[in-house]
């Protein structure tokens, strides 16, 4: 029987609200996912599953550089290349940004983990909170399908974890990109199921 956690990836307000970013379409099609990822939330809570809420957070050196290794400006120079704009607001400690969308902010009990990359295991604990948990599965959520949510889940398969991405609970900027981020992640390192199958999986879980 798999032991399962759920992984919310990078919801919060500064990546999705067109306030911060400029960028109605992204906020549009995030919060289109985000009844699906409700429903996986409301499942997992109801199987005593593991939530694990990651969101991306810097903080500024004493020279006041940012510790996101270059991330921030390697986003800038994508935004002419890929057509998508980058957050125009700094993703602090502290910064009302870094904040949870309210409609899938983490319950009590629920933990929260911080990173710097692209990547849940860059920049925190996630790795070492995943041991302590001994959970083997991850069912991944959130933005975006072929950055982070891709990044996350090619280094838990290769540090020993599976995981399944239910579709209708992940996107990206647009169409071609969320069906290539899929099919890279299909052909690569993760089950790419429906909405309904993650939810099947849950429940199996908690009857055993």
């Amino acid at each position: 029987m798999n032991r399962y956690a759920v992984v919310v990836i990078d919801l919060i307000k500064g990546l999705v609200d067109a306030g911060a970013t400029g960028d109605h379409d992204f906020e549009a099609r995030t919060r289109s996912i985000l009844p699906s990822v409700r429903r996986v939330l409301a499942e997992a809570r109801a199987a005593a599953i593991p939530v694990v809420h990651v969101r991306i957070v810097h903080r500024r050196t004493p020279d006041g550089r940012l510790d996101d290794g270059g991330l921030s400006e390697m986003l800038r120079r994508q935004d002419a290349i890929l057509g998508v704009k980058s957050p125009g607001v700094e993703l602090v400690e502290g910064s009302e940004w870094v904040e949870f969308l309210d409609e899938v902010k983490p319950e009590a009990g629920e933990y929260v983990v911080r990173k710097n990359r692209y990547s849940a295991f860059y920049g925190g604990d996630f790795g070492t909170l995943l041991e302590a948990l001994r959970v083997d599965t991850l069912i991944v959520v959130g933005v975006a399908t072929n950055f982070c949510v891709r990044a996350t889940c090619l280094d838990a398969f290769q540090k020993g974890w599976r995981t399944v991405v239910p579709r209708e609970a992940v996107n990206t900027y647009s169409d071609r990109a969320q069906e290539q981020g899929l099919e890279d992640l299909q052909m690569t390192t993760t089950d790419v199921v429906g909405l309904e199958e993650a939810v099947r999986l849950i429940r199996q879980a908690k009857e055993g």
